[in-house]
């Protein structure tokens, strides 16, 4: 198994996970990176990106990651999620201030 394999399997056994906890709303992105629908998971309200950095012990997003993924959820009209695990074994959750608001009052649906 290749490095990209590696990384590949251990990034897709975290979305499965991630996947678990959020419910049945989601479901995986089929080919995730594709044009016509990029993000990780899919939800009707939500673009979901993924990411595993075990080399890190805090929370990054790059500048590349954060307008990839802005773009996608303007494109497809909705609010986004990154969820990260760090070296730590912590998964860490960056969203709008606005869209956190909306998922505590139930305004989106999980």
């Amino acid at each position: 198994m290749t490095g990209f394999d590696n990384k590949r399997a251990i990034g897709d056994k975290f979305e499965k996970e991630v996947l678990i906890k959020l419910g049945n709303n989601f479901s995986k992105t089929a080919g995730s990176g594709s044009v016509f629908k990029d993000g990780d998971l899919c939800h009707h309200s939500l673009v979901v990106e993924c990411k595993v950095k075990n080399s890190t012990f805090s929370f990054s997003m790059t500048k590349t990651e954060m307008a990839h993924l802005l773009k996608q959820a303007n494109l497809q009209g909705k609010d986004w999620l990154f969820i990260e695990k760090n070296g730590r074994d912590q998964t860490l959750v960056l969203t709008e201030l606005d869209t956190l608001i909306e998922l505590v009052e139930g305004t989106i649906k999980l």
